[in-house]
């Protein structure tokens, strides 16, 4: 709880600093979006997901061999990859076409 903690004050402060450089008035929304920690922060809850996976994760690479362990490393960044390929080429694809093509 001490990291969420910290995340809010530090998120807090960041975004009423933000708002007086800016000149922006603070408003209920942004407030709310640090609070969450979701919409601004994706850092921070992705953080929070893995800290409440560890002990999962821990148990599992105590419980298997160095080979298991290092096939599921492999096929987790191979995945990674992959997705990460394909996702990078779902988005560049509309570019192209409408560039070559004058869509």
């Amino acid at each position: 709880m001490s990291f969420v903690f910290q995340c809010l004050y530090f998120g807090l402060l960041l975004y009423f600093v933000g708002c007086i450089d800016s000149g922006v008035l603070p408003n209920v929304l942004g407030i709310a979006q640090v609070l969450t920690l979701f919409k601004v922060n994706w850092f921070i809850t992705a953080y929070l997901i893995l800290y409440s996976f560890a002990p999962v994760l821990n148990g599992f690479a105590g419980n298997v061999g160095r080979r298991q362990l290092a096939i599921g490393r492999f096929l987790f960044l191979d995945l990674r990859c992959v997705d990460g390929l394909f996702r990078g080429f779902v988005r560049f694809v509309p570019y192209v076409w409408k560039a070559k093509y004058g869509l």
